[in-house]
């Protein structure tokens, strides 16, 4: 095993990568190669929420400090400007999903949902229907994103379940009385039979079928 010994003091992420077994050795055997990212390479913050790698084979970290890509060599940091402005809104990355169109979709702290466009390097804002739901914005997170076979996409957040239909731009919540109100919302994912499974933050595990709600745990 080869290890690249640099040592930062505020290692972030570890990238493994396998290599195929050397000639002559079992083939079951393979050596690795460990490196480290850090912010030495550009890496905005240390704790990192989410990695994903894109159709291009670049890989997205979702850190406390917004939203890095790494080409293999080094970070590049891109944070959302909400005002317009050179004041830059921090935002904690939870999730990222990429669309059919290459579009990133940032799950993050705050009341909107991010879509990334990778190529123009911009981000577009699509808030987050509070009315009635008694949530303040400062306490407010998205903290997954998935997507159905019919291409909409799903939301997991600190107030409910939210859903965005394709070709439409606003976010509407899913309407239910199964799972409690003041329940966060941390973990969506669909199975093979295109079920929705919600895991919540101390509150149980549901499913979501069709239109309907169960609890399972």
């Amino acid at each position: 095993m080869f290890i690249n010994r640099r040592i930062f003091t505020s290692l972030a992420i570890s990238i493994l990568f396998v290599f195929p077994s050397l000639a002559g050795l079992d083939g079951n055997k393979h050596y690795f190669y460990m490196s480290d990212v850090s912010s030495a390479d550009g890496l905005s913050h240390s704790h990192v929420k989410t990695i994903f790698k894109d159709s291009h084979g670049f890989l997205w970290f979702g850190t406390f400090d917004g939203l890095n890509r790494f080409d293999g060599y080094s970070c590049k940091r891109y944070l959302y400007d909400k005002t317009g402005s050179s004041q830059y809104q921090n935002k904690i990355v939870y999730s990222i999903l990429e669309d059919d169109e290459g579009f990133l979709w940032i799950a993050a702290s705050g009341t909107d949902v991010l879509r990334f466009d990778p190529v123009n390097e911009s981000f577009t804002a699509l808030p987050i229907p509070l009315d009635n739901l008694g949530a303040s914005a400062l306490s407010f997170h998205v903290y997954d994103i998935t997507r159905d076979a019919q291409g909409v996409l799903w939301f997991a957040t600190s107030r409910g379940l939210f859903f965005l239909e394709p070709g439409s731009d606003r976010i509407q919540i899913f309407t239910q009385n199964v799972i409690p109100e003041s329940a966060e919302l941390e973990t969506i994912s669909f199975d093979s039979d295109g079920r929705l499974w919600i895991g919540t933050k101390g509150q149980g595990l549901f499913v979501k079928d069709g239109d309907d709600i169960r609890r399972i745990l």
